[in-house]
């Protein structure tokens, strides 16, 4: 951010980048933060927030390094750039360690550098849409994310594995038990993954209060090797199987991490607030990813199983 490297910077945010995203209803700004404080820290915690970092790597400057490694193990999306015409660039290469991974030059041409951007941030955008993890050495390396292993995607991944899975081949192999005086239609089951719009509906006690209201009841599904509990709908002409994914309430922790060590929910419950969607947004990406094209999808799954939100008009709890 040294005044040398200023104008490249504003240039690439305000001429070339924020007519790509702009329109798309995203906000677009550089690391030059007008505020008092640890520079790193502020730099790392807007890596953290941002869904798409853009990455000059004009000059291969090690902070610039650095920070795109963060953003590697945070999973979160980087397109590095490189500014400058072939000649330059060719003597500009990028350090061996990133050098398997393209780095897109544009010209100083601002109609010729978003004819070269607009693409690539068109293909990361629609990887972030199907909850796939863009690709770098660590997500290359270990399939997810390296802070995924206890975070959004590896809880969407465990309640993949090991409910939506089940159930499905329970439903499929005819397992579904038929409850005495039972008279609503069965006869084409599906699944329904409710996902809450905050942490608190992400609870057992949320999931005993429904039940206690007659809004749901229990259900049971055989399914290979163990019997699994669902619930259904009380009120509806045909059975229509729901689960509400409380697994997810396990990133209160995560999104309370990342407010900083020294901050509390009291203390920025804004942030809170954003950094609460996030997570459950996550989780919803990876759980609709693995679902519809992930290795362990199957016909089906992506047939019988559904991600709806919490208060979407066609959710079964909507208004609950």
């Amino acid at each position: 951010m040294g005044p040398q490297f200023m104008p490249d910077l504003q240039w690439l945010t305000e001429d070339v980048v924020k007519p790509i995203l702009a329109p798309k209803g995203f906000t677009v700004s550089t690391p030059s933060f007008p505020k008092i404080g640890n520079i790193m820290y502020q730099v790392i915690q807007a890596c953290d927030r941002a869904p798409l970092v853009v990455a000059n790597l004009t000059g291969n400057n090690p902070n610039v390094l650095y920070e795109m490694a963060v953003l590697d193990a945070m999973g979160r999306a980087c397109l590095p750039v490189k500014i400058g015409e072939d000649a330059e660039v060719e003597k500009d290469k990028v350090p061996f360690d990133r050098a398997a991974y393209r780095a897109f030059r544009i010209p100083r041409n601002t109609t010729a550098a978003i004819a070269a951007l607009t693409g690539p941030i068109e293909d990361i955008l629609a990887c972030h849409a199907k909850g796939v993890p863009c690709e770098n050495p660590l997500t290359d390396y270990f399939g997810v994310p390296l802070s995924a292993f206890s975070s959004a995607f590896g809880l969407a991944r465990g309640y993949f594995r090991n409910f939506v899975k089940p159930v499905v081949a329970g439903i499929v192999a005819d397992g579904y038990e038929q409850q005495p005086g039972e008279a609503r239609d069965a006869s084409a089951l599906h699944l329904e993954c409710v996902i809450p719009d905050d942490f608190d509906q992400a609870t057992r006690e949320k999931v005993r209060d429904l039940l206690k209201k007659n809004v749901i009841r229990s259900e049971f599904i055989k399914a290979p090797g163990r019997r699994v509990e669902v619930y259904s709908l009380v009120k509806a002409p045909s059975v229509r199987l729901l689960d509400i994914p409380t697994t997810l309430g396990a990133l209160r922790e995560t999104a309370v991490a990342r407010l900083g060590r020294h901050v509390t929910v009291d203390m920025e419950p804004a942030q809170f607030q954003d950094l609460q969607a996030d997570e459950i947004a996550q989780f919803r990406r990876a759980l609709e990813g693995l679902k519809s094209s992930g290795p362990e999808s199957s016909v089906d799954i992506r047939q019988r199983v559904k991600v709806v939100s919490w208060n979407d008009k066609k959710s079964p709890l909507a208004g609950q």
